[in-house]
């Protein structure tokens, strides 16, 4: 089994659950509200885990009561926690998500320790790590410094690493060069380019400016209207797949680690995007983060439905 690095965020997130969100200087009700174990990092990690791939995990937690929590829930997933950072100067991160009842949701993130991760623990902490990794995947919820050693050195130790590229944040295209696969979203890529993005063909425009810009390959999550991946010779189109959505929360970071897993088993790009969608799709049928990243039997069962869909259709 190859060996997949994650380094990346840890969260606490609180769900507020609202029929819509307010208008301005509207007051209104909140239906429900959870606490849930998040951060683009953990939930890369679990969600790999789920899928069962060896996952070499780093990320950093503040001197406090939610980082043992979030500790302990990674442990219950068979992570090893031993190489997370204790951060002295900052709390743990925390997310603030607001979910509507059509599954649209906005997030509020305060990055506290997430940010103490620096170059030299990538240095001296994780590299000792990713020399035995195929890939790597990182998110932009860590530093800027951070992101840039990272991506030096996969590049001295030939090692493919994907970059899901949210949230941008003030990060510039340039901060992303040498990197292997960047993959934004639609708005995130409008956020690299600095405009706003109407069409499929502008879409491609824009994710040919990083291809110039010297990352290598680009691949846009584009929601309902599926995902686009691009590099100079070739460009790929996979669907989305239409499922009642409750919660589109952790969507990406699950869309992600399907993706990765299944390159690191040495798919083709195609089958790679495809059984991304598939845990992507499952993600949003359930509320939360880390409780709607699928399991293989939750693949499988997916999968059989679509077979038996498509026998009924055929007939």
């Amino acid at each position: 089994m190859n060996k997949i690095g994650v380094i990346g965020s840890l969260n606490m997130d609180t769900i507020i659950q609202v029929e819509k969100m307010p208008e301005e200087g509207e007051n209104i009700f909140l239906e429900a509200i959870e606490n849930s174990f998040g951060g683009k990092g953990g939930n890369a990690a679990i969600a790999l885990k789920k899928l069962n791939c060896d996952v070499c995990f780093f990320s950093c937690l503040g001197n406090d009561h939610d980082a043992e929590l979030i500790k302990e829930n990674l442990s219950r997933y068979g992570i090893d926690t031993s190489n997370i950072k204790i951060s002295e100067n900052c709390k743990t991160g925390a997310a603030y998500i607001f979910l509507e009842k059509n599954g649209n949701n906005r997030i509020i993130v305060n990055p506290g320790a997430n940010m103490d991760i620096n170059g030299a623990d990538i240095r001296n902490i994780f590299k000792r790590e990713m020399a035995d990794c195929t890939h790597i995947l990182i998110q932009l919820e860590i530093s800027i410094e951070a992101v840039k050693e990272i991506i030096s050195v996969c590049n001295e130790l030939n090692i493919k690493l994907v970059i899901d590229a949210g949230p941008i944040r003030n990060i510039s295209i340039n901060d992303l060069t040498g990197a292997y696969i960047v993959s934004p979203n639609k708005s995130e890529l409008e956020a690299l380019v600095k405009r706003k993005l109407h069409t499929l063909e502008e879409i491609k425009s824009a994710g040919k400016e990083l291809l110039n810009n010297g990352i290598k390959n680009v691949l846009v999550k584009m929601g309902e209207n599926g995902s686009l991946f691009l590099n100079r010779e070739t460009e790929i189109y996979q669907k989305f797949y239409k499922v009642d959505t409750v919660d589109t929360t952790a969507a990406g970071d699950s869309y992600m680690a399907g993706f990765v897993k299944s390159l690191s088993e040495k798919n083709s790009l195609k089958e790679a995007m495809n059984y991304g969608s598939i845990c992507g799709a499952i993600a949003v049928t359930k509320i939360g983060a880390v409780p709607s990243l699928p399991s293989l039997k939750d693949i499988e069962n997916f999968t059989e439905n679509l077979k038996e869909r498509r026998t009924v259709t055929s007939k």
